[in-house]
């Protein structure tokens, strides 16, 4: 690997794991999803009608979609209730059961929080959703693009700028053995840096 190469295939590294940085994700994802749960506002009727359940949902993903986002989302009625929907019977998970109906149903136990607790796990989905959605499109961008020769450099400056924190079986691979796996060995060892970042301000992994 030449001194030119190789400092490209650091900066492209580099590039992928600021972007997926935690401190990134909390400033870009996190933060103006929580500013936009906090924003909103709804009056909770007694008893919990499904009709009115259906009404908060809907207007809390409205509201989240709009204000929340990176890419701003104006959402029709239509949309909306087809979102809301998707979202509660894929990304509930109640004390005793997932899905549209069982969010009702914890929604008006007294010994939950009403639907302020269904809220809470709406916007945790969201928030994994579009941290997954965008560390997906950091690995599309950056490193599948890349043709087979550069993501072997790539692997073989992960295998020795930081082989010390991966397991033996990785260390056993060679470079090109690892080429298909490159987006789950960055996640791991992103994982790995900010913990270790966290625990030791003077590392440096650049």
């Amino acid at each position: 690997m030449n001194s030119k190469s190789k400092a490209a295939t650091e900066k492209t590294i580099k590039e992928v794991f600021d972007l997926t940085d935690e401190q990134y994700l909390n400033h870009f994802i996190d933060e103006p999803l929580d500013k936009a749960v906090n924003s909103f506002q709804f009056f909770e009727t007694d008893p919990l009608t499904p009709r009115e359940f259906i009404r908060i949902i809907s207007n809390y993903i409205k509201h989240i979609y709009k204000h929340g986002l990176g890419v701003k989302q104006k959402l029709s009625e239509p949309q909306t209730r087809s979102v809301m929907l998707n979202i509660l019977e894929t990304g509930y998970r109640g004390p005793h059961d997932s899905g549209f109906d069982a969010a009702f149903l914890d929604a008006t136990d007294s010994e939950l929080s009403g639907i302020q607790f269904i809220l809470n796990q709406l916007a945790d989905y969201i928030k994994r959703t579009e941290r997954q959605k965008h560390i997906g499109w950091v690995f599309t961008t950056r490193i599948e693009n890349l043709d087979w020769n550069t993501k072997c450099l790539i692997a073989e400056v992960l295998l020795k700028k930081w082989g010390r924190f991966l397991p033996p079986a990785i260390l056993g691979c060679a470079s090109f053995q690892l080429v298909s796996c490159l987006p789950e060995l960055i996640e791991s060892l992103s994982e790995i840096v900010n913990n270790l970042m966290g625990s030791d301000s003077d590392l440096n992994f650049f």
